[in-house]
């Protein structure tokens, strides 16, 4: 519960120093939503199966195929395991890697969500 509290905790930290969660967006939306991270925390915490707070390669395998495909990207550190607040951050600044854009739209060849 103390991981997914920090997790939490780092997340929102980091969307809200991007500028990322704002009352409305240049279009009047909020990006992301709250309902988008919630699903995001969600998701990370079920892939997260020791509960370390961390996803190893194999972790993001089995859970977050999409974190997988970016696994080295994402592990700008190369410490063998990523966070949820360095999944937040590539997905903000990647939104044509399947997550949505600034607008709130999918990008237009984007798969369908996992």
């Amino acid at each position: 519960m103390k991981a997914r509290i920090v997790s939490m905790t780092a997340v929102m930290a980091l969307f809200a120093l991007t500028g990322s969660v704002r009352a409305n967006d240049t279009d009047g939306s909020s990006a992301p939503s709250n309902q988008r991270l919630q699903r995001l925390m969600a998701r990370f915490h079920k892939a997260d199966v020791n509960g370390d707070g961390q996803l190893t390669r194999e972790e993001a395998k089995q859970g977050m195929p999409r974190v997988y495909q970016h696994f080295a990207e994402i592990d700008t550190d190369n410490k063998g395991y990523v966070t949820l607040a360095q999944i937040a951050s590539y997905v903000e600044a990647h939104p044509e890697q399947g997550g949505r854009s600034r607008n709130g739209a999918p990008p237009p060849s984007a798969p369908p969500p996992q």
